[in-house]
Order: structure tokens, then sequence, then C-alpha cells
């Protein structure tokens, strides 16, 4: 395989002036980008995407201290963060805002239905998406969307207070791995009093109390009452919606987040910008027997969780102090050469990479037609390596050839680990660039706890980059899917939760970025098409429906016409007033498809394609006059209006 090494240049950060007040800002920028690119989370079983329903945005949160030290925390609706989107977005933003690479904690929700090629390494950039390659086009793009939510942020910063509450969420969530979890010395107390388990409802079923329910939020909080912005934390999979879905869609995240935004509103608590990432997720989804994967699954768990945050970002307020500093850690830890720990030299990564079998089975809320025939199975163990190996007792998928096929198409996920240790007063959040398990995040949080002193910890997942799942050594021995996709070796967990609590005590000294980033990156493919290229695309054979409170629109546009849907909402429901067509509200916002459920899909055909757009008008609108939908016009799009029939 070919490779190409893209530099990416550290900027300088301007230095924030103090102002002796703890400031706050918080912005959201959607990076919902074309049809037609493939999305990431379910590797060659993924789809390229056909439809829209609903955004993604890149949701920051800047905390400047009074003594002018700024952090940002930034929330992507995509499958992770990557390494590359990292250091473009802070190289960026540094000049602007402020903060470098050092400084921006950026996560993924870990949708599977957003981008893929974005990760700037040959491993993941091969098989996290159904096609292959690095779209840098793609990458910088979502990089400068990302800069210009920081900017927007810093723009909006004003005094503030900073609060932070945790509270138990039950029945949304289950252990994928059970007989992974109870591997674990700590599952025979998960549920005593302390622990992070207590106070299960008796009734759920075990798998579902096997889980980490605490549900974290960092809320910023203005002078008058009003939230500014809030980062929740929660252990959940963004795999509601299922394999089978083919459409952009932030999952249950992005409902969770829109539902405690109208929550807080509601109560008087301004329009905050609010953030959901996935915590100790690696070993726990939202399936359930009542309902199955889709839409539904991920409405019902998005309104639960964000009904809970809502309440937990009250509580926070409750606790919001102005007086804290902000004391952020940066480690670049290159796992091909880290160094053993003094007294636990057995604590390493693994000297290669390797999917275990298991690999091949998928995830419980993603199993692979190789799982469904009976061709791979769990719990597939074995001598290939030695007893002392760090990936033993791991069967390698398809043996030998797994290494062969590495070595010759020079595969290898990211060889630097990004990762952030941040306190804010008495609270501290750590990130990894992976999925922990439940189990393997409480270690963490405990060993951070003690080695700082702070009152409450929180881990962050799927930040930085993405290097597989994180399980704990018991875990990993059990080989079942998220022990098999740990890729660095049964350590793994361990050897980061170590190097992060030394650089959190400063045993170990953190990083000064500076210089230059180098990435390899294997094939480049280039499926992202900015706007403003090429001729604008005009909709022809425009057709109404209606159907009670069910609207459809259709047209026809010349093959593989262009929608960008970042730049703006699309689809406006307007209606006529007897003077002038004016927008349709809906509890105080207007009705588009950034602020409501529609559906814009494109079905592909030989000369041209067809588009439709598809909407249901919330029960007890009351409108007078007769309703239109307009299409505005964006990127390469030339919009249209269109009556719709009598309901």
């Amino acid at each position: 395989m070919e490779h190409r090494i893209i530099r990416v240049r550290r900027q300088t950060p301007t230095k924030a002036k103090a102002t002796g007040r703890l400031r706050c800002g918080a912005a959201a920028v959607d990076i919902t980008p074309h049809l037609g690119l493939p999305m990431a989370g379910y590797s060659s079983s993924g789809k390229l995407a056909s439809s829209v329903h609903g955004r993604l945005f890149a949701r920051a949160l800047l905390i400047e201290d009074a003594r002018g030290e700024r952090v940002a925390l930034c929330h992507l609706d995509m499958m992770c963060a990557s390494r590359y989107l990292l250091e473009r977005s802070a190289a960026l933003a540094a000049p602007v805002v402020g903060i470098d690479v050092g400084r921006l904690i950026l996560t993924g929700t870990h949708t599977h239905t957003g981008p893929g090629l974005f990760y700037g390494n040959t491993l993941y950039d091969q098989f996290a998406s159904p096609d292959v390659g690095f779209d840098q086009g793609l990458a910088d793009w979502i990089s400068r969307r990302v800069a210009e939510a920081l900017k927007r942020a810093a723009e909006k910063l004003t005094p503030a207070r900073i609060g932070v509450a945790s509270v138990p969420l039950w029945g949304v969530s289950r252990n994928a791995s059970l007989k992974a979890f109870l591997a674990n010395p700590e599952a025979s107390s998960w549920w005593d009093e302390g622990q992070p388990g207590h106070g299960a409802p008796e009734e759920l079923h075990v798998t579902s109390r096997a889980v980490d329910p605490r549900l974290r939020v960092l809320a910023a909080v203005a002078e008058d009452g009003g939230v500014i912005g809030v980062s929740a934390a929660f252990g959940l999979h963004c795999t509601s919606l299922g394999g089978a879905f083919s459409g952009y869609h932030p999952d249950w995240a992005g409902i969770a987040s829109d539902t405690a935004h109208q929550a807080l509103r509601e109560a008087g608590r301004g329009s905050p910008v609010v953030a959901v990432t996935p915590s100790a997720a690696g070993d726990a989804n939202a399936l359930r027997t009542d309902v199955a994967q889709g839409v539904a699954l991920a409405r019902l768990v998005g309104r639960e969780v964000g009904a809970r945050i809502a309440e937990a970002t009250e509580a926070a307020i409750t606790q919001a102090a102005d007086d804290l500093t902000v004391d952020v850690r940066f480690s670049e830890l290159d796992w091909t050469a880290a160094e053993p720990f003094k007294g636990a030299p057995e604590v390493r990564f693994a000297p290669e990479w390797s999917f275990g079998g298991a690999t091949l089975a998928g995830g419980e809320d993603g199993r692979t037609w190789m799982y469904r025939y009976g061709l791979v199975s769990l719990g597939s163990r074995g001598d290939f390596f030695p007893q002392d190996h760090p990936q033993h007792p791991k069967q390698p998928a398809f043996g030998r050839f797994q290494g062969w096929i590495a070595r010759r198409l020079g595969l290898e996920p990211s060889r630097v680990l990004p990762m952030h240790v941040l306190r804010l007063g008495e609270h501290v959040i750590a990130t990894l660039p992976g999925e922990p398990t439940a189990i393997a995040a409480w270690r963490l949080e405990r060993a951070l706890l003690e080695t700082t002193g702070a009152r409450t910890a929180c881990v962050l997942g799927y930040a930085g980059d993405y290097c597989g799942y994180l399980t704990t050594e018991e875990e990993f021995s059990v080989q079942h899917y998220e022990g098999a996709s740990t890729l660095l070796g049964r350590h793994s967990a361990a050897y980061l939760a170590r190097h992060l609590t030394a650089v959190a005590s400063g045993a170990r000294e953190a990083t000064r970025p500076s210089g230059e980033a180098l990435f390899s990156t294997g094939p480049q493919v280039e499926r992202f098409v900015d706007r403003g290229i090429g001729p604008v695309a005009v909709a022809d054979d425009i057709q109404a429906t209606r159907a009670g409170q069910r609207a459809r629109v259709t047209f026809q546009m010349e093959r593989g016409a262009v929608l960008t849907f970042a730049e703006g909402p699309l689809v406006h429901l307007e209606e006529d007033t007897g003077t002038r067509w004016e927008p349709v509200s809906w509890r105080g916002r207007p009705l588009t498809d950034v602020t409501w459920p529609v559906t814009v899909s494109r079905r592909q055909g030989t000369f041209s394609d067809r588009w439709s757009v598809e909407l249901e008008l919330p029960d007890g609108l009351e409108v007078s006059g007769a309703l239109r939908v307009r299409l505005a016009r964006l990127g390469r799009f030339a919009g249209f209006m269109i009556k719709l029939p009598p309901g």
C-alpha cells in the first residue's frame, strides 16, 4: 500500500488576558455533510449515507478562569474524535481562540451514522467504513467547522459559574458482555453502598444492573441564572438505530441534547448548548425486548436521557462556583515505545496490535453475517500467543494471515495517543482514546481520585483518537467481542490508567505542544465535495402530498447533485397569514429540518436522482392559513417553494 505523510504544523495560541473572572461561552455548529459518503462504525457492513434524519453537530464549551487560562470541550456527532481532527482543529483555532492541542478536549458521541474516512491512520481508514481511504478534504472541512464552533464560543464568553452533578439513570442501558463483566473482582461488590451500581432496582434483569448508571453533568451558568452550556456524560453506546440504518443521524445522543435543551428553555434557563458524550460505554448498549433498533428506540432512549440531563443540570446549578481554576495536562503517548512502570514491568502494551476472532462476530448491537451463519463465535481462546505475551489468550482473526495482511498493507492504528487530564476545582476529567468498559473506567476514576484528592472524577471515552476497546485484564481473558477488539493487549487499560494518574500527579511530565504532528495515511479518496463547486442544481418535477399530519415533497435533480446540509436549515414550514408567508413555530422555534424531525432522502437513478422530504406536523399545531414547504438555497442547490394540499 502506498503511504503518504501529512504534516500539521502546530500554531502558538494567543494568550488571553486575565479578567479576574471565570468566564464561559458555548456554541454549536452543524457538521452534516452531503449524501453519498460512507458512514463509520459498522466496518464493511456499514452504509453509504442516502438520507438525513437528524443534523450532526460540533458542540463546544469554552472555559476561561480568572487568570486567563482556557480549555475547550468539544463533542462531535461522529463515531469518535481522531488525532488528525484534534490537531487540525487546534491549529486553526489557536490564533483566534487562544487554545492549542493541549487545551482542546475533542470527543465523539460514537454515533454509527456519521461520516467516516477522517482518522488519518491506515487501520481505521481501512476498516471502520464500507469504503477505504483517508478523505482529507472531509477531515479538513470538519476541522474548520470545529474551529468555527470554538471561535463562536470564544465570542460569547461571559462571567459564569460552573457546577457538577451526578444522577443515576437505570433502565436505558444494559451490559453487552455479562460473562466478561462478572469476571472482574469488582463485580461482586458493584451494587454495594459507595459503588457505582448501588441503588439498582431489583426488578431489573442483571444485564441492566451490570452497568454504570451515573449520568454526569458539567454546567456553565450565567450571572442571571441562565445556562450557557452543558457537557453531559453517560455510559451508553450510540447504536440504537442499528446497522441497517442508512442515513445521517446523531442517534440517542442528539435527541437527548434536544430534549434537555428544550426542557431547560421551558424552565427559564435560556437557550443553552447541550452536548452529550459517552463515558464508560464499551460494554453498554440500549437493546431491549420491547422496542427494536431504529428511530423509535433512539427517541425513547434519547428523551429519557435528555430529561435526566435537565434534572441533573438543575442540581449542578445549586452548587455552581465562580472561583475555579483551569489545570489541564496533555499527554502524547507513543504506545509502540511506551516505557514500563517501576514495580510493574508486566503492565505493558503488546508489540503489535491484533484483532481477535470474536471481532468478526460484531458487537451485540451490530452482529455480522459471519456470526449469524455460525462461522465465528464468542470466547475464541487459544495459545497462538505465549502465555506471558500481552495478547494471550487471543486467537487472531484469520490466524497467521492477519499479521501478513497487516504488514502487506501497512495497516496500523495511530501510534500516538493524545490524552488530557483536566481539573476544575474539585472535579477531574480524564480522556481515553477508545472505548472503556464500565469497570475499566471505574478503576481509572478511583486512581484519579486517590492521586489528585479531588471530590469527583469522570472518564470520557472516544476522545482525541481511537485505538479500539479498552477492557480490564479479566474481561480481555474472556475474549468476547470487547476483549477481542482490545487491539493493544490485555494490559492496555491498566497502562493508560497508570500513565494518566502519573501525568495528573506530575510524576510524568505533561507534553508541551510544539513543532508539527505527522500522519502516515494510506490511499487518498476524494468523496467529499465542498460547496460552491460546479453548476447550481435545479429541482424539477416537484410534487407535494399530504395525509393528515404527514406531508411529503418529492422532486427530481440531475444525478450527483450536492446539497451541503451544514450551511443551514434546508426545509422550512411556512404559513399564509393573508398578507405574507410567515415561518411556522412550534414550542418557540421555527419548524425546520434542524429543529424538528424531517427526513431528506435521495434515490439514485441512471440519469437523475429522485429526492424526497418527509415530515409529520406536531400534534396540536394550529394554523389558520395554507401551508407551504420552502427548501432554501444551500451550497449548489437552488431551492424552491411548494404549497401543501389541505390535510
